[in-house]
């Protein structure tokens, strides 16, 4: 049944892919996959898995925290199996409400450790904020959209920037003026 899920989510999307529809891709009667899974948002959740920020990428602080989640992130789109549900579901947010709150719910649940590490006083949670931005740019921009040149970077040197844009923001806003701003 969760291959069934994965195969038909990812081909068509959350909003056009119902429980009966899986259920007949897996052989199996509809009441089945409801019993076993709840139902279709459920077995959307179960399907897409629970990618989460690993503790490995948060551990050590915030020195070269960019570089490991620019890792993290940069490697399981690079290597997202054919079936993966992930672009179905982003691709699906951006016209289908209840695919935006399940993508919405999803996202929360993926950044809490990485919001809890950059910490709720002060220009934390903006800090926060900006990696949220910034990761999901570049999954829409590289991987959804295919866009030019984001598309066409090396791997290798696409994680390397993204991990300097990353560890920018990570580190918060530079105490100092730039040159020329001093006595301004």
């Amino acid at each position: 049944m969760l291959a069934a899920a994965r195969r038909l989510f990812a081909a068509n999307g959350y909003a056009l892919t119902s429980v009966r529809d899986i259920a007949r891709a897996a052989g199996v009667n509809q009441a089945l996959v409801v019993t076993y899974f709840g139902g279709k948002q459920a077995l959307f959740m179960e399907a897409v898995g629970r990618f989460r920020i690993s503790a490995e990428a948060l551990a050590g602080g915030i020195d070269g925290m960019g570089a490991r989640l620019a890792r993290l992130y940069v490697d399981r789109w690079e290597n997202m199996a054919d079936d993966d549900p992930w672009p179905a579901l982003v691709r699906s947010a951006l016209s289908h409400e209840p695919s935006g709150r399940l993508l919405r719910a999803a996202l929360h649940e993926q950044y809490a450790p990485l919001h809890e590490a950059l910490g709720a006083a002060g220009d934390g949670p903006t800090r926060g904020a900006m990696v949220q931005c910034l990761l999901a740019g570049m999954i829409m921009e590289r991987y959804i959209y295919a866009l030019e040149p984001a598309r066409s970077i090396p791997a290798a040197d696409f994680e390397a920037a993204l991990a300097g844009a990353l560890q920018h923001v990570i580190n918060g806003p530079s105490t100092t003026l730039p040159a020329s701003q001093e006595g301004a």
